[in-house]
């Protein structure tokens, strides 16, 4: 399902009816007031008797959590509420009282590497980052915060990429490639949200499923989805993710983009070394799944993987496609889901996670003598690389 798709049926499913209209601010005078910015929002969403009896379920429920991260003293659940954004006008709508809650998360906890993601994958207009107010140390933040993460490095590279910066992409890619790990913040993001969700169940019967691209995001999104003593309907998270796919896929691009050899290393040939790594590391030592994957492109992309690296990648391929298989049992195996779920907020790594899963299922994390992955129905390499013309 496209991200496009992802966010329209969200919008779709989360609303009964449209949206509430919210009551005219005169943000002068809010930027002139001694309230903080978190009050300002607050009092700016509509709070009537009547606009909540109009709402659905889903929307009441969502305000309650919006307004209790808004009261809250800690800047990541200031940072949270600005991407619950259903009683807004519009999604992509610009609210310079939304971005100012979001500025002033991300100033008053620099070293909190969830705040900076979602400050870094929030709505452009979202940030409070303009021409009269610049945040040029935005996409820097999480490199700041943890330089031997590679993950955090990424928003560099792709800063680099947009500016067609070749000696900057090249110095970030570098980087990049001397770090020990890849831990994708966006897993530490997704666990903040089961908390909230874990703290805040639903009052009332009646709050909607939204429709997900993936069972292996909604359990680690909600966590107990399923568990009757702590939500009465299954919920997963709204619209309050899309921002957040997002940058994974536009980050996921910055890498993949100037690391093609077919494209890119003639112009940057020293570029080759610094993406083979790069593509080891997310391979081997990453914390999610999605960046295993990318890591292999990276690889088959550079045309300059080894054996060693054709065995990874074919015990990751190999564990994908068993973890599939038990995945599929979420829905009628509770315990399953709940072990796995636990397994991620232990180790904040759903790669750890489904290996602890495969493990107790007696599944080998390496594959049979003579085991090939397939991509519809046809036997592929272990680098996902096409086979047709090898006798294959």
């Amino acid at each position: 399902m496209s991200l496009a798709t992802l966010a329209l049926v969200g919008l779709l499913t989360l609303a009964g009816a449209a949206a509430p209209e919210r009551a005219a601010v005169d943000h002068g005078a809010a930027v002139a007031s001694s309230a903080s910015p978190e009050e300002e929002y607050l009092a700016s969403l509509p709070h009537s008797n009547s606009d909540l009896q109009t709402w659905g379920a889903t929307y009441r429920y969502e305000f309650d959590i919006k307004q209790s991260l808004l009261k809250s003293a800690s800047p990541r659940d200031w940072a949270l509420a600005t991407l619950i954004n259903s009683m807004e006008p519009s999604l992509w709508q610009p609210d310079p009282l939304r971005a100012r809650v979001m500025r002033h998360a991300a100033e008053s906890a620099p070293d909190d590497p969830v705040v900076q993601w979602i400050w870094l994958a929030n709505w452009p207009d979202a940030t409070g980052c303009d021409a009269p107010h610049p945040c040029p140390q935005r996409a820097a933040a999480l490199a700041r915060i943890e330089p031997d993460n590679a993950a955090a490095l990424m928003p560099l590279v792709n800063e680099a990429w947009i500016a067609h910066d070749v000696p900057g992409v090249d110095a970030a890619l570098l980087r990049s490639a001397a770090a020990t790990r890849f831990d994708d913040p966006y897993i530490d993001a997704r666990l903040a949200w089961l908390k909230v969700f874990r703290e805040h169940p639903p009052r009332e019967r009646g709050v909607n499923a939204t429709v997900l691209d993936d069972i292996v995001d909604a359990e680690v999104a909600t966590g107990t989805s399923v568990d009757s003593a702590a939500f009465p309907e299954a919920f997963s998270e709204v619209e309050s993710d899309f921002p957040l796919k997002a940058l994974v896929n536009q980050l996921a691009s910055a890498a993949l983009t100037p690391c093609d050899a077919t494209d890119h290393f003639q112009a940057a040939p020293g570029r080759a070394p610094s993406c083979v790594k790069l593509g080891r590391i997310m391979l081997m030592h990453s914390n999610c799944e999605w960046a295993r994957f990318l890591g292999r492109e990276l690889l088959r992309m550079s045309g300059l993987a080894t054996d060693d690296d054709r065995r990874e990648a074919l015990a990751y391929a190999w564990q994908d496609e068993k973890a599939g298989e038990l995945l599929n049992r979420f829905t009628k195996d509770p315990a399953l889901r709940r072990a796995f779920v636990e397994d991620v907020e232990r180790t904040h790594s759903d790669v750890d996670a489904l290996q602890r899963m495969l493990g107790r299922a007696r599944i080998s994390l390496t594959p049979p003598t003579g085991w090939q992955p397939t991509l519809h129905g046809k036997h592929i390499g272990p680098l996902g690389e096409s086979l047709q013309g090898q006798g294959k």
